[in-house]
């Protein structure tokens, strides 16, 4: 089992309010897949394309060998968080966390223009 997680950036501003939005759709099962969230507001570990004015709320899942599920999960979260911050979402199996590296398995693309 390789479990994996969604990371979502903000400006640390807006991360206690999206924290508070992101507890309560997990309470209310609104986040079909996810597994359990965390967050950093020293998110330059994290991303090398962050900066250090910014948090993460990683949403972590299971099923990490199935990319159309885990594919799938990423575009429902985009849609309940109204995710526009960054122009892309990023996906990493813990495996390459533990290992340091800075690599993500797979993206998805947000609208930001909306």
């Amino acid at each position: 089992f390789d479990a994996v997680d969604w990371r979502l950036f903000y400006d640390k501003s807006s991360v206690n309010e999206m924290l508070t939005l992101s507890k309560k759709l997990y309470r209310e099962n609104k986040l079909d897949g996810v597994k359990y969230m965390s967050c950093s507001t020293a998110c330059k570990k994290y991303n090398i394309f962050s900066s250090s004015d910014e948090g993460v709320i990683s949403l972590h899942c299971d099923n990490s060998s199935d990319e159309e599920t885990i594919m799938n999960i990423g575009k429902k979260i985009i849609e309940m968080f109204d995710y526009k911050e960054k122009q892309f979402i990023y996906y990493k199996a813990d495996s390459l966390t533990r290992e340091k590296r800075k690599k993500y398995r797979l993206r998805l693309c947000v609208d930001t223009t909306a």
